[in-house]
């Protein structure tokens, strides 16, 4: 995962890339018991990262924030985009033109884009294809969204105002399952300790 963190040309994207390692490796350890689970890390053929068994993670970053999602009972996905203004234009082919017009229609467009995004975002790392699926014939509602016959649920995880994030679960997990970690203390200990880039 090293090799896929030095990919990233922004030295916050770095940085952040390393930082979502620093929590896997952490929770995997603390609440599933896994060791170095960091060795166990492969890439499936669409590039998806995962290890063997029925423990699933994604890691996804944006400004400021890092999050990790894990569990040993759903697969899973999870995205975070930071609240900006946007240029459309790039995402046009991406979208449905039901989905434009429920943004243009909307009272935050910029929000209800990456609401919108973040969903499918999720449930593409979730499935493990990423990008080679079809963005725009992927409608999501506010919970659902069906590829093929998998059906995959959303969840919008509140953590900032000015962050939208959804998690993507392959069976329906209800609110009070989802356990949200502070990682910051952890964080700081990893750049007082050591170089980041020695995790």
């Amino acid at each position: 995962m090293q090799d896929k963190a030095s990919q990233f040309r922004n030295w916050k994207d770095r940085t952040n890339s390393i930082l979502g390692k620093v929590m896997l490796k952490h929770c995997a350890s603390r609440y599933y018991n896994i060791p170095n689970i960091l060795n166990q890390v492969s890439y499936n053929p669409f590039q998806r990262p995962e290890v063997d068994g029925p423990f699933s993670f994604s890691i996804s970053h944006s400004g400021n924030m890092v999050v990790c999602a894990l569990s040993e009972t759903h697969q899973l996905g999870i995205d975070i985009e930071s609240l900006a203004a946007i240029d459309f234009d790039p995402y046009q082919e991406y979208l449905s033109d039901k989905e434009w017009m429920q943004i243009k229609l909307a009272m935050d467009p910029n929000r209800e884009f990456l609401k919108i995004w973040t969903q499918k975002e999720a449930v593409i790392k979730a499935d493990g294809r990423g990008l080679t699926l079809p963005l725009k014939e992927l409608n999501p509602s506010d919970s659902h969204l069906k590829i093929d016959k998998q059906s995959w649920y959303l969840h919008q995880i509140n953590l900032q105002s000015n962050y939208i994030c959804h998690l993507a679960t392959d069976k329906v997990l209800k609110s009070q399952d989802i356990k949200t970690v502070d990682c910051m203390d952890l964080i700081i200990n990893a750049f007082i300790k050591r170089p980041l880039e020695a995790i």
